[in-house]
């Protein structure tokens, strides 16, 4: 997905990051002024649009960053962007 909405209505309130083939996971959210506005280092983290100071954060792009070790050892980065709309 491209998009979430953590409005709380229950519907797409998530962003989820899923595989069964991950050995281990760092997913790094950023805002549009490179401050880091959420860390997991979980497999299979998620992020419900609450920033590191405990507050939703407003509507907007945010760029994600996801480092993994896949099934295999290999050491993979994956960069794109995540819209916040509510």
């Amino acid at each position: 997905p491209s998009a979430f909405s953590p409005n709380g209505d229950q519907i797409n309130d998530q962003l989820l990051v899923r595989s069964n083939r991950i050995l281990s996971m760092d997913l790094a959210i950023f805002n549009r002024w490179s401050d880091k506005v959420f860390q997991s280092q979980t497999l299979n983290p998620v992020w419900d649009g609450i920033n590191m100071g405990g507050k939703l954060v407003p509507p907007g792009v945010y760029v994600y960053r996801l480092q993994f070790v896949d099934g295999n050892g290999h050491h993979h980065t994956e960069t794109g962007s995540i819209t916040v709309v509510y």
